[in-house]
């Protein structure tokens, strides 16, 4: 696992410095008018899924010692709240952050995400292969 994910680590740093080329990049999908936010929304769960579930367990697990329903249904509607709180003001704001930073010169910050990108990558790639 960790191999697989560090080569789509180094892949995508190198999708970031435009030596290989990104394969939907400037292109519309059919339907995405319709289906972008179900995809994003999907994509978004998939991959906050495992950092967000150790919490919630622990949440829940607090709540069941304590002997109260009532305290985890609290904790998960304040969970469920300040999240989806944290992704509509993504959602609102994030097209004006974007068109702002359209207007700028993105190259030295996709240079150094990238760099780090493949450094994290080929980390991973090494740690993989040594447990193998």
């Amino acid at each position: 696992v960790l191999i697989l994910a560090g080569v789509s680590m180094v892949v995508l740093a190198a999708m970031a410095l435009e030596i290989v080329p990104m394969p939907f990049a400037g292109r519309a999908l059919g339907g995405t008018r319709r289906l972008g936010p179900v995809v994003a929304g999907a994509a978004f769960s998939l991959v906050t899924t495992p950092c967000a579930s150790p919490l919630i367990g622990g949440l829940l697990a607090a709540a069941l010692a304590k002997g109260t329903p009532g305290l985890g249904g609290g904790v998960m509607l304040a969970f469920g709240l300040g999240y989806t709180a944290l992704v509509f003001v993504a959602g609102v704001f994030g097209g004006g952050l974007i068109g702002r930073l359209r207007s700028r010169s993105l190259v030295a910050p996709r240079a150094i995400s990238a760099a780090l990108l493949l450094v994290a990558g080929t980390f991973a790639v090494s740690a993989g292969w040594s447990w193998w």
